[in-house]
């Protein structure tokens, strides 16, 4: 290796892979806004929508925690 650890080569990787997420997410939103619009939703329903989106998330991220899978015996 070239005299970086394994845990700072991997959090480095892990902070550039959510910077690319997390910008790409803020500049496709306005437009996915705009499609829904178009396609008839209103507002309120876009609203749920992101918040179903949310929720949904954090439902499977405790199910995977609950259940144990990914963690290393």
């Amino acid at each position: 290796m070239d005299g970086r650890s394994e845990k700072g080569c991997s959090f480095t990787h892990l902070l550039m892979i959510s910077t690319f997420i997390y910008v790409a997410t803020v500049l496709y939103t306005p437009f996915l806004s705009m499609y829904y619009t178009q396609h008839g939703l209103s507002s309120t329903q876009i609203g749920i929508l992101g918040l179903f989106l949310c929720f949904s998330r954090r439902f499977f991220w405790l199910f995977r925690y609950l259940s144990g899978y990914g963690r290393e015996s």
